[in-house]
């Protein structure tokens, strides 16, 4: 079974969550955006500005709606990344 990435405070789910949940790597995701693995690293440890494309456009590869995207980056921006087995 693969981590989930999570906040143990509440159960949040992160970005880097959404793309495990999804069974993709930092790498695969990077391609289905468009972009290179090391902006994927960059998103999932500090959630950050991000814009709509690009929340439209995580959304459509993790297979998720734009609110759990969203929420997912605003849960990593305020309690970062921690994993849980």
């Amino acid at each position: 079974m693969a981590a989930v990435i999570q906040n143990q405070n509440d159960g949040a789910i992160t970005l880097a969550g959404l793309r495990l949940a999804a069974g993709l790597s930092q790498r695969e995701l990077a391609e289905k955006l468009g972009t290179q693995q090391p902006n994927v690293a960059r998103m999932e440890k500090r959630g950050g500005d991000v814009t709509v494309s690009t929340v439209r456009a995580l959304a459509k590869a993790l297979e998720v709606s734009a609110a759990q995207v969203l929420s997912a980056i605003a849960t990593t921006e305020e309690f970062g990344l921690e994993q849980v087995s």
